[in-house]
């Protein structure tokens, strides 16, 4: 009661889930003066990047065959890198319906190519991260990746090997000024499987895995000729493939 008497009113609070301590303090009916500390966020060991599909589409972009639970969006086509669109062709078959998806966890489309391929031929997944935009994954050292070709042990020249290109950053045209990649070679099962990939095995064609890291805005999946692959590259039958795409994260590694 004397420091009410006195005109006195001290008040001191903290609010520890924003990290932020403030402390006002009005003297005799004067002005109110305040002391704010902010924090800066740590990024994530644990950043998931892609899980859940529904299909959608858009006629301006016929590449465009699913939006994820985090707001991206999955591209899937083909082409060839001196231009066109190479002899990959469309194999009859895709995860359309969301039954299909919800059992088996994965999205993909089926394609083959009739004649050999050329050796700028290629096919790709291309993924967005959330609402489309970049994330932070600097705090973290692995692609977690779930993916596989259903077509591995019933097709004879169906492909075993896939390059997985994670890019950011800033992009002119096309091309974005960070991207890095690591070829996998596919366990040979029907069913997708996850695989760990260090990004300190990527390689990097433009830009550094340091900047990359700090804004990640798309991972890709291509199937290019050559490598692994060049038997079946040849070949005009025997050559289904399905690409199955999981769940995509980026993670401290604690193996």
């Amino acid at each position: 009661m004397a420091n009410l008497r006195m005109g006195y009113i001290g008040k001191s609070f903290t609010l520890g889930i924003l990290g932020i301590v403030g402390t006002l303090v009005a003297c005799g009916g004067g002005g109110v003066t305040s002391t704010i500390a902010s924090t800066t966020a740590t990024p994530s060991e644990h950043v998931l990047f892609t899980m859940g599909f529904q299909p959608t589409s858009d006629s301006a972009v016929p590449e465009l065959k699913w939006k994820t639970a985090q707001g991206g969006k999955v591209y899937v086509g083909t082409g060839n890198s001196a231009g066109g669109a190479g002899n990959w062709t469309y194999g009859g078959w895709g995860t359309w319906n969301q039954s299909d998806i919800d059992v088996k966890g994965w999205v993909g489309v089926q394609f083959n190519h009739p004649t050999a391929l050329n050796a700028t031929d290629y096919m790709y997944y291309r993924i967005t991260g959330r609402n489309s935009g970049s994330v932070d994954v600097s705090a973290t050292d692995s692609l977690l990746i779930t993916m596989g070709n259903e077509k591995i042990g019933s097709q004879a020249n169906t492909p075993t090997e896939v390059t997985v290109v994670v890019e950011g950053g800033t992009v002119t045209g096309s091309n974005y000024a960070n991207s890095c990649q690591a070829t996998q070679t596919l366990r040979g099962t029907t069913l997708a499987a996850n695989y760990v990939m260090p990004l300190s095995g990527f390689t990097c064609s433009s830009g550094s895995m340091t900047n990359l890291k700090s804004a990640v805005a798309q991972v890709v999946i291509k199937v290019l000729p050559g490598g692994a692959n060049a038997t079946g590259d040849a070949s005009n039958a025997d050559n289904y493939t399905l690409i199955q795409l999981g769940s995509v994260a980026f993670s401290k590694n604690s193996f």
